[in-house]
C-alpha cells in the first residue's frame, strides 16, 4: 500500500493516515478460513508420526477434512480459537477511529491481554476471568460476541499459553523462555490489519506473541508471520514477502538470527530437487516457532495449489495443525477464499462466525485507512458492523 507515513516514538510504533483503500475482503476471508482449514486438516494427526498418518490414510497422507461423528463438522483446534481471539484483541484495541493516530496502537498490548484472558476463560471457566479481562480491555462497539459454544471446547491448548495467562490473571509476571509455536500460530490477523505496512505488522505480531512466550525467537517468528501476511494480502508473492521479511529481521538490533536462518533455509530448499517430505523433515517438526513458520513457508512456496500446499504442510512428523494453519493463512491471504476447496470451507466448525469476524476486521481496517474525518462523513456505510 502506498501513501503512508510511519513514525516511531519511545520504542513504540505508530502510523499516520494511510491511503484510503484496503485489499479485497476475499483475501481476509481466505486468510482466516484458509488457516482454519489447515488447522482442521492437521488436527486429527497433530501428534502422529508421518508413518502413522500414511498407515491410516494411505501414501498421500491425510487429504480430506475429517468430520466429527457427532456434529458432522471438521473440528478446529486451539490454533484457530486463539486466532479468532487475536481478531477480538485487534477490534478491542481499535474500538473507534480515534483522531489521534499516535494513541490507538498503544492500546494493543492490553487489548490482546484482555482477549487472551477471555480465551483462557473458555478453557478453564474460572469465574473471575471475565471481570479481569473487562478491566484490561476497552469498549468494543462491534456486532459480535466471543460466546460461540465451540470456542469453549478444549482442543489441546498449549501449556505455555495457559500457564502464562494464568500468571497474568493472578497479577504475576510471566516467566518462561519458551519459543513454542503457540505465539506464531495465532497472529496472522495482525498482518491483515496492516496491509502493506509490514514493519508495523511485525512489531505488533511480536508484541502479541510476547504476552505468553518470552523467547526472542517467538517474538521474531510471530512478527515475521504478521509481516508476511501484511505483504501477501497487499499483493506481494510469497517469495517476495519472505525475502522482505528476512531483510527486516536482518536489520533488527538484538536479533538472534534463528528465524531469519530458518526462513533462508526454507527458501534454499525450494531451489533443490529434494522430495517435499524430506525437505520438510530438514526444516524440523514445527513444535517451535521458527520451524513451524519455515515449514509453512516452504509448503506455500512449492505447492501447485492452495489445497496441496496445506496438505503438504500437515503430512509430517510434527505439529501438523499449526503448520497447516500457518500455511493456510499465508496462501489464503494471497489467493483469497476462492482458492480454498469449497468442501473444506462448507464443513468447517464455526464457519459463519469466522466469516463475520473476517468481515468486521476488513471493514475496520478500511475505516483505519480512510481516517476519522472521512469516517464521520460516511458513518452510515459502516452501520452493519456496529451493535444495535
Amino acid at each position: 500500500m502506498t501513501g503512508h507515513n510511519k513514525t516511531r516514538r519511545r520504542g513504540l510504533f505508530s502510523i499516520l493516515t494511510k491511503s484510503p483503500s484496503a485489499p479485497s475482503p476475499d483475501r481476509y476471508l481466505g486468510c482466516i478460513l484458509g488457516g482454519a482449514a489447515g488447522d482442521a486438516l492437521g488436527y486429527p494427526v497433530e501428534f502422529d508420526r508421518l508413518s502413522t498418518i500414511i498407515s491410516r490414510f494411505g501414501q498421500a497422507g491425510i487429504t480430506a477434512l475429517q468430520l466429527d461423528y457427532e456434529n458432522r463438522v471438521a473440528l478446529i483446534s486451539d490454533d484457530t480459537q486463539m486466532t479468532l481471539f487475536t481478531i477480538d484483541g485487534i477490534l478491542t484495541s481499535y474500538s473507534s477511529p480515534l483522531s489521534d493516530a499516535e494513541q490507538w496502537p498503544l492500546h494493543f498490548p492490553k487489548g490482546f491481554e484482555a482477549s487472551y484472558l477471555s480465551w483462557l476463560y473458555t478453557q478453564t471457566r474460572f469465574s473471575d476471568l471475565p471481570a479481569k479481562a473487562a478491566r484490561y480491555g476497552y469498549s468494543n462497539p462491534y456486532d459480535y460476541q466471543m460466546t460461540a459454544p465451540a470456542l469453549f471446547n478444549e482442543r489441546a491448548p498449549g501449556s505455555t499459553c495457559l500457564t502464562a495467562l494464568m500468571s497474568i490473571a493472578k497479577g504475576e509476571a510471566v516467566r518462561n523462555d519458551s519459543k513454542g509455536c503457540g505465539g506464531v500460530m495465532r497472529v496472522a490477523p495482525i498482518g491483515l490489519f496492516f496491509p502493506g505496512d509490514y514493519e508495523t505488522a511485525y512489531h505488533a505480531g511480536a508484541q502479541a506473541a510476547n504476552i505468553t512466550h518470552k523467547h526472542t525467537t517467538s517474538d521474531e517468528a510471530s512478527g515475521a508471520l504478521a509481516s508476511i501476511i501484511s505483504l501477501a494480502v497487499d499483493g506481494k508473492s510469497v517469495r517476495q514477502a519472505v525475502r522482505q521479511t528476512i531483510a527486516l529481521l536482518n536489520r533488527r538490533e538484538g536479533s538472534n538470527g534463528e528465524t531469519a536462518s530458518a526462513l533462508t533455509h526454507a527458501l534454499a530448499l525450494t531451489n533443490q530437487k529434494t522430495p517435499v517430505r524430506e525437505s520438510i523433515a530438514a526444516l524440523g517438526e514445527g513444535w517451535i516457532a521458527e520451524e513451524a513458520l519455515a515449514i509453512a513457508v516452504y509448503c506455500a512456496l512449492t505447492a501447485p495449489s492452495v489445497a496441496q500446499g496445506i496438505i503438504n504442510a500437515v503430512n509430517h512428523d510434527g505439529d501438523s495443525d499449526s503448520t497447516g494453519a500457518i500455511c493456510g493463512n499465508i496462501l489464503g491471504a494471497l489467493h483469497g477464499v476462492q482458492s480454498i476447496p469449497t468442501s473444506w470451507i462448507e464443513n468447517l466448525e464455526l464457519r459463519e462466525f469466522m466469516e463475520r469476524l473476517a468481515y468486521i476486521l476488513h471493514r475496520v481496517t478500511y475505516i483505519k485507512a480512510i481516517g476519522p474525518l472521512a469516517y464521520e462523513r460516511r458513518k452510515a456505510e459502516f452501520a452493519d458492523i456496529y451493535k444495535g
